[in-house]
């Protein structure tokens, strides 16, 4: 049996263009994957003049010789075999992973899908997008998927695998193991080469990953499953700065160590990793709009019938067809569905506004308008794209548009410090399509934090306010000089945990946060001194609006408001408890507690502050895989820097040794108004330490006991260890419970904040402001 060729062979070469021909020479790829260039090799060049005096880009194109590699399998029955099942079969007898004799696995794959296809049951499509299998931890889970509950099903794969040839080539095998149908599209980090001098550019390694996909049966062009009523359309592109037409952000609008960043950030990574032909140029902008149009130009490349085996009589009408973009646009056209995917932006508003940004100039790199026309005249009902690692799930123009999603794996870092950003609802791989058989075929749309907010609110890229979290990077600058590490636990007084991704290069060790006994999540929440909503006031228990009622400042009851709505939503998120019914208990110094006993209220406990128009809501959790069976309380205390009669109050709280330190600090200023400031941030620093330790004691400032007396804070810029026995589930327990109370540095400038948790209990930190709140409260 011959099998079809499944993806592009060759780029366009338009006439009147400078021609750059790659040849592959006709070799059988082996199946442990060696350097590229034993596979790939540069043919002649034939330059042609090109007279276009008024345009400063050199117009080129590229044409890609490749050879076909057929499947060839003996037949094993009187009937003729689908092409699915002989890729099958011939997994079964190389093996997977370089290891020789037959997977059973694979075998059983062979059987389920001639099975599943004679009874017509439906086939699913899922997506997925920047798998980057570079990390091993991504590789693993890819690789973890289950044998047999996708073996009639189809995945897309949105773009950057790994730049790794054998890498990639192994993570395409496995997902071939478990997956009828594979479709891929390169992405920018599929093509990077490690740069200029190397054996092969970012053109032949994108011949090579079009070639490696042909050679595993992975499809690389449009296909119609004439069973479904279905069209998969792979969309070829590159990005280039026109895509980007909202205006930048002033300079004065960011804090001084993030613009100093983003210059330092101004050379992207592509930039380093990828090396294009000379033909091209040396301008990067200009460099890139003529990529963008050279791959949109390769999705009109005419399919050659002959390169594709014909289906018997009995299967003319069912098996998968290969179409050119104008026959899958002709089927459109006849009413079928269309399902498209790039690895770029096909749309501006797929990207949050740069004032969200910590990297605005991600929006000059995002995307291609070549794309954005051929996605526009395609009218696909739906597009998957990746690139931003940014989930996201929005039809465009509301109504009646194109659905966009993006549901990107990242990396494992990014999972850890950004996760709500990252995560589409559903988990991955997102599932697109259910199948012909299903009542609605087409799944209903799923929740992510920015696709969400954007469906509620209106971009507006005029307005100069950036977001909160833009406006910490210089607290993230001050950790970042201390070496604190991104995500790690409370172990000592060197961990502590960051906010997001991308606003420090920290490459220290990162702990193993799954063997910490509780995992804790410091929500700041911003703005809260700004008129509530009413998403806001719906959670609120009858008691709490007849309290909020009672304060007398408008400000103290908004402040109310947003914390304890803010506080209901997220204890309702972790537990999976409606917000509305949680019910609190106040203990005798106001502070609230989860109704007990019960299950909820012995998994989580929490501490609530706040200070102007911040707040912040630490909830912790113990982790049962560990033993543990209950959360410890914990203690947050958040302060906004004001001038107080710190002498008087030192001596009225502190001990002797704190008040002591804090003289000496006040003393050791050049200038006046330098030793207010040093004097004002330390005691602020003690003071925040201390209360957050009262706050995990569940006591106030004056009563009897261990709070104030039993906690040195004199030493500043570090922890404290303490510790106490606490009433855990009714019974009082012997054994002390060891506490680390340490200042935090993630917060904004004129603040100071401490946190008081178990002794290596893990520690993240999130943002909650207007851009979450629609998503937080989108069942609602």
């Amino acid at each position: 049996l011959e099998g079809p060729k499944r993806g592009r062979s060759a780029l366009p070469l338009p006439s009147g263009h400078m021609d750059f021909a790659i040849t592959a020479p006709a070799v059988v790829l082996s199946k442990e994957f060696g350097r590229a260039s034993d596979f790939v090799r540069v043919g002649s060049e034939q330059k042609r003049s090109h007279c276009a005096s008024h345009c400063s880009v050199a117009h080129f194109s590229v044409a890609v010789i490749t050879t076909s590699i057929c499947w060839r399998a003996r037949r094993a029955a009187s009937t003729r075999h689908s092409v699915r099942t002989c890729r099958a079969r011939l997994f079964s007898f190389s093996g997977l992973g370089g290891q020789s004799g037959a997977n059973p696995k694979v075998v059983a794959k062979s059987a389920h899908v001639s099975d599943q296809n004679e009874v017509g049951i439906g086939m699913r499509v899922f997506g997925i997008s920047d798998i980057h299998t570079d990390w091993a931890e991504n590789l693993a889970r890819l690789e973890g998927l289950p044998v047999g509950p996708f073996l009639s099903d189809a995945l897309l794969v949105a773009g950057d695998v790994s730049h790794d040839e054998a890498i990639f080539a192994r993570t395409m095998r496995a997902l071939c193991a478990r997956f009828a149908e594979v479709f891929f599209v390169p992405g920018n980090h599929d093509l990077w080469v490690g740069g200029r001098g190397m054996p092969m550019n970012s053109l032949q390694k994108h011949a090579w990953l079009l070639k490696c996909c042909v050679d595993l049966g992975i499809r690389t062009a449009p296909v119609r499953f004439p069973r479904e009523g279905l069209v998969i359309v792979p969309l070829l592109s590159w990005y280039h700065a026109e895509f980007d037409r909202e205006p930048d952000i002033p300079d004065g609008a960011w804090p001084r160590a993030l613009a100093r960043r983003q210059r330092r950030f101004a050379l992207l990574g592509d930039e380093v990793g990828c090396s294009w032909p000379e033909e091209l140029g040396v301008d990067r902008q200009q460099r890139n709009f003529a990529l963008a149009e050279l791959f949109d130009a390769a999705n009109d490349q005419p399919v050659a019938a002959a390169d594709f085996a014909a289906p018997s009589a009995s299967e003319q009408g069912t098996e998968p067809e290969t179409l050119s973009f104008e026959e899958a646009l002709a089927a459109r056209q006849r009413g079928e569905t269309v399902i498209s995917f790039s690895h770029f932006l096909p749309q501006p508003e797929l990207l949050p506004e740069k004032r969200f940004l910590f990297l605005p100039q991600l929006a000059k790199a995002a995307g291609s308008i070549p794309l954005q026309n051929r996605v526009e005249r395609l009218q696909p009902a739906l597009h998957l794209f990746g690139h931003t690692h940014f989930a996201w799930d929005q039809e465009l123009p509301p109504g009646g548009g194109t659905r966009f999603l993006q549901a990107p794996l990242g990396s494992p870092r990014e999972w850890r410090t950004r996760r709500r950003t990252m995560h589409l609802e559903g988990g991955l791989p997102a599932l697109l399509w259910r199948g012909h058989a299903a009542n609605c075929p087409m799944p209903a749309q799923r929740a992510a934090v920015w696709s969400s907010y954007y469906a509620a609110k209106s971009r507006q890229p005029l307005s100069s306010e950036v977001g909160p979290w833009i406006q910490m990077a210089g607290a993230f600058s001050r950790r970042k000089g201390a070496g604190l590490s991104p995500r790690s636990r409370l172990a000592g007084p060197s961990a502590v945990g960051s906010a997001e991704e991308g606003i420090d290069e920290i490459a220290s060790a990162e702990l193993d946060v799954a063997s910490a006994p509780a995992s804790a999540t410091l929500w700041l929440v911003w703005n809260i001194d700004r008129t509530t909503g009413h998403l806001q006031r719906s959670v609120l228990s009858r008691q709490e609006r007849a309290r909020a009622l009672t304060f007398k400042s408008v400000e103290a009851r908004r402040r109310f408001i947003w914390m304890r709505s803010a506080l209901r939503c997220l204890l309702g998120e972790q537990l999976g408890i409606p917000p509305e019914a949680l019910h609190f208990d106040i203990g005798p110094f106001g502070k609230p507690s989860l109704r007990g006993p019960s299950a909820a209220a012995r998994r989580c406990t929490f501490s609530v502050s706040h200070s102007g128009s911040l707040g912040g809501i630490l909830i912790c959790s113990a982790n049962p895989e560990v033993g543990a069976k209950a959360a410890l309380p914990v203690g947050l205390d958040l302060e906004r820097h004001r001038v107080r009669p710190f002498a008087s109050l030192a001596r009225r709280f502190f001990l002797s040794s704190e008040s002591n330190s804090l003289r000496d600090v006040a003393s050791d200023g050049e200038s006046p108004a330098g030793r207010e400031i040093a004097e004002l941030q330390a005691f602020f620093e003690m003071w925040t330490k201390k209360e957050a330790w009262l706050k995990a004691l569940g006591v106030g400032l004056n009563s009897a006991g261990p709070g104030l007396k039993g906690l040195d804070c004199s030493t500043l810029g570090e922890g404290t260890h303490a510790s106490f026995s606490f009433l855990v589930s009714g019974e009082r327990s012997d054994e002390v419970r060891p506490y680390f109370v340490r200042p935090l540095l993630e917060v904004p400038s004129g603040y100071s904040a401490a946190v008081a948790l178990p002794h290596g209990t893990s520690l993240q930190i999130e943002s909650l402001s207007a851009i979450g709140w629609p998503h937080l409260r989108r069942n609602r």
